[in-house]
């Protein structure tokens, strides 16, 4: 009883620290009171990335978007730093990965 108790515990704990949610409504909130134009800005490109959709994407044939990605290299030794060679290379498969260009079954 003593076992099963302790485990029970345990996967409470561990059950709690995992359902840890989202807080993007928050700060989305938050980002609204410190700059009244940003809910305006937001609808501006939302509706933009409609407009693109609706006149640019053709759903019989591939279509290529490109997406700016920003990288940000965490380190405290200069040992622990990647090469820009190695980050490159890490987006080229995330590339292929998401085109479907090789097949990736996690």
């Amino acid at each position: 009883m003593k076992n099963y108790l302790i485990t029970l515990i345990l996967l409470l704990s561990y059950t709690s620290f995992a359902q840890q949610r989202c807080h993007t409504n928050e700060h989305v909130g938050s980002l609204n009171k410190k700059y009244p134009q940003y809910q305006k800005n937001r609808n501006q490109v939302n509706k933009q990335t409609i407009n693109w959709i609706e006149s640019s994407y053709q759903d019989d044939m591939k279509s290529i978007i490109t997406i700016p990605v920003v990288v940000h290299v965490v380190w405290n030794t200069s040992q622990e730093n990647i090469s820009d060679q190695q980050i490159f290379s890490q987006i080229d498969v995330l590339f292929l990965i998401w085109s479907h260009s090789i097949n990736f079954a996690p």
